[in-house]
């Protein structure tokens, strides 16, 4: 077959590069996608691309680091010669701001309180299962869900179990609180609803969370089933959600499925 042509590496994150090339002709099995640090030495990263993708997203890189990609086509007569190599840089790690900076306490609405209900419920201490304050539902008012999530924070980290907020602080975020949540939190995707893999007999408020988003295309997910558990009706939409955007067609949510999710769903954007 014809060699891929026009090969493009875009840095998009610290770890993150994502290759892009010109699929023009109809004869390709599919492409094999090849690594490099110097420019030299090559090692192959995806061996059986289906012919029909343009691109394709490098993951866990080392950031402000330039790497070298080439690619080639092949079918049963064999391989495509290379096309160009081409490089980028990964970005510069940034220091990360405290995510908490004001003491939180219930009747309190700010931007803050809705960071504090996704670190919790994306690290297991849930402010609600459904409805307001649950995984994709986080708002900003502090009310006594928020509170008793705290609670059961601060308990969990010896700060504090017993008295009221107004005598001991329990079940709010003061001083002592707020340094445990910066460490707890650090390093989240806060703000995103998909933060790990998802995958076929999984029960997880995620897999609800993605139920919800893929009903919304009853081309995507006809049985609309919302219950938390990733069965195979939930792994045949998540197929035909890729398909649909050129995404490897593993059938569980792995790191490129997890990004295009993110971008729809904090976008508002059906699928």
């Amino acid at each position: 077959p014809g060699a891929p042509t026009k090969l493009v590496a875009i840095p998009i994150a610290k770890d993150q590069i994502r290759v892009f090339w010109i699929n023009d002709a109809s004869v390709r099995t599919g492409f094999k996608l090849e690594q490099s640090s110097d420019g030299l030495r090559f090692t192959e990263i995806a061996s059986s691309l289906p012919p029909v993708f343009y691109f394709r997203s490098v993951f866990n890189l080392t950031p402000n680091t330039t790497y070298y990609f080439r690619i080639k086509a092949y079918n049963t007569a064999g391989d495509s010669p290379y096309s160009n190599v081409a490089s980028a840089k990964t970005t510069a790690e940034t220091p990360t701001a405290p995510a908490f900076t004001i003491s939180l306490y219930r009747g309190l609405n700010h931007s803050q309180v809705k960071t504090l209900q996704q670190c919790l419920n994306q690290k297991g201490t849930t402010v609600a299962l459904s409805g307001v304050g649950s995984l994709g539902n986080e708002t900003s008012f502090f009310g006594l869900l928020t509170e008793k999530a705290v609670q059961k924070f601060q308990a969990s980290k010896g700060i504090v179990s017993s008295g009221s907020p107004g005598t001991t602080g329990y079940g709010v975020a003061g001083p002592k609180t707020r340094t445990a949540l910066n460490s707890f939190c650090s390093g989240l995707a806060l703000g995103q609803i998909f933060t790990k893999d998802l995958f076929f007999g999984m029960r997880d408020l995620e897999v609800l969370a993605l139920q919800e988003f893929l009903k919304k295309n009853p081309a995507i997910y006809p049985q609309g089933i919302v219950s938390g558990y990733f069965g195979e009706l939930t792994r045949l939409a998540l197929i035909r959600f890729q398909t649909k955007y050129q995404i490897l067609t593993s059938g569980k949510v792995d790191q490129a499925t997890r990004i295009k999710l993110n971008e729809m769903y904090t976008g508002g954007f059906t699928p």
